[in-house]
C-alpha cells in the first residue's frame, strides 16, 4: 500500500517536472525591432509631410532604440510613395507617413493598384485646415464681400490653388457649392499660392492655415474650412457659419491631413509589433521634448493624438469627398 502512495507520489512529482520544462520552452517575447525602419515620404525633401516625419523620427527612433531613416519617393502626386508602401512586406520595417486627400487623389482619379482599406493609420498627427485669402489691401474684407463680387463678375475673378492637395480640393467644393464661375490659376505649391497673393497675381486664393501664418499681416483670411475657429487665426470665421446665409453646409473639414500608416496585414500577421509601435509612437508624442519641438516648429496648434480609430474615420470621411467631387477634380 506504502509502495502504492510512493509511486503516485514520485507520478505527480514528474507531471509537475514536465509541464515546468514544457513552460520553459515556451516561445519567448520578440525582441523587436533590431534593424533601421524605413519610412517612406511621398514627396519631397522640404515639405510639409517631410518635415512632419523627420522631426518624428528624430525622437520617435529614441524609445524604439533603432534609427529611422526618411525615404522619399517623390512623383505622381504622391502615387509613387503610396504605391511602394502598399506592395511592402506587412512586417513593421517599413512605414508611410502622407498627405490626405493626395492619398484618396491616388486612388479615385489615378487608378491605384491599392485601397483606402489597405492602409492602417496609426495617426492623423497634423491637420493643416484650409483657407480662403486675399491680399490685406484687398476691397474685399468679408466672405460676403467676395461671394457677391464673384457672382456679380462671372468668369473674371481669379483664384489661386494647388491641384491635388486639400487647398485645391476646397476650391472646387467652394465653386461647386455656391456657383461660382472663377479663372483657376494652378501652382505647384502652397508657397507658389502665398507669392501670387502677395503679389496680386491672383483675386483670392485658397490657401493652408498654419502655413499662411508666415505672410504675417500681408494676408487677410476670409474663412477656414474647420469646424470650430483655428487658435492662430481666431477672428477668421469657419466656412459652415458663413454659407448658412446661403443656406448652403459643406459639412466637413478640409486640409492637408498629415498621416502615420503601415500596410493592414501588419496588424494581422503581427499583433504585437503593432502594439510596440502604438506604445512608443504614442509616448513620443506626448513626450515634453516633443511638445517643445512642435512649438518652435509652430506646429503644436495643429498637432494632436487622435489614435487609430478616430484617424480612420477622419481618413474615411477625406475619402468620401474626393469621390463626390472626382468628376470635377478630373478636369483640373
Amino acid at each position: 500500500m506504502k509502495s502504492l502512495k510512493v509511486i503516485a507520489v514520485l507520478a505527480g512529482l514528474m507531471a509537475m517536472l514536465t509541464l515546468a520544462g514544457c513552460g520553459g520552452e515556451q516561445k519567448k517575447a520578440e525582441v523587436w525591432p533590431t534593424e533601421t525602419i524605413k519610412v517612406i515620404v511621398p514627396f519631397g525633401a522640404g515639405g510639409s509631410v517631410d518635415r512632419m516625419a523627420r522631426g518624428l523620427t528624430t525622437y520617435w527612433s529614441k524609445e524604439l532604440g533603432v534609427s529611422m531613416v526618411v525615404d522619399n519617393k517623390a512623383g505622381a502626386g504622391g502615387m509613387l510613395g503610396a504605391s511602394e508602401i502598399a506592395k511592402a512586406a506587412p512586417d513593421g520595417q517599413t512605414m508611410f507617413m502622407g498627405v490626405q486627400p493626395s492619398l484618396s487623389f491616388n486612388i479615385h482619379l489615378q487608378n491605384a493598384g491599392f485601397k483606402l482599406d489597405d492602409f492602417v493609420v496609426l495617426n492623423v498627427e497634423q491637420i493643416d485646415y484650409a483657407d480662403v485669402i486675399v491680399p490685406a489691401d484687398s476691397p474685399y474684407k468679408t466672405f460676403d464681400d467676395l461671394h457677391q463680387a464673384i457672382m456679380a463678375n462671372p468668369g473674371k475673378m481669379s483664384m489661386g490653388a494647388v491641384l491635388g492637395n486639400g487647398t485645391g480640393l476646397l476650391g472646387v467644393v467652394l465653386s461647386d457649392t455656391l456657383g461660382w464661375k472663377v479663372r483657376t490659376v494652378t501652382y505647384n505649391s502652397g508657397g507658389g499660392v502665398r507669392t501670387a497673393i502677395l503679389g496680386k497675381q491672383v483675386d483670392f486664393a485658397v490657401s493652408g492655415a498654419s502655413s499662411d501664418l508666415t505672410a504675417g499681416d500681408k494676408v487677410r483670411v476670409l474663412a477656414v474650412a474647420s469646424k470650430k475657429p483655428v487658435s492662430f487665426f481666431p477672428n477668421a470665421p469657419t466656412l459652415d457659419s458663413l454659407l448658412t446665409k446661403y443656406n448652403k453646409s459643406i459639412g466637413r473639414e478640409i486640409g492637408d491631413s498629415r498621416f502615420i500608416a503601415l500596410p493592414k496585414a501588419f496588424v494581422e500577421k503581427y499583433p504585437d509589433r503593432w502594439k510596440k509601435l502604438k506604445e512608443t509612437y504614442e509616448k513620443t508624442f506626448n513626450s515634453q521634448e516633443y511638445q517643445n519641438y512642435l512649438k518652435t516648429q509652430k506646429l503644436d496648434t495643429i498637432s494632436a493624438m487622435l489614435g487609430p480609430d478616430k484617424s480612420k474615420e477622419f481618413m474615411k470621411e477625406q475619402h468620401e469627398l474626393v469621390n463626390t467631387y472626382k468628376h470635377l477634380l478630373s478636369g483640373w
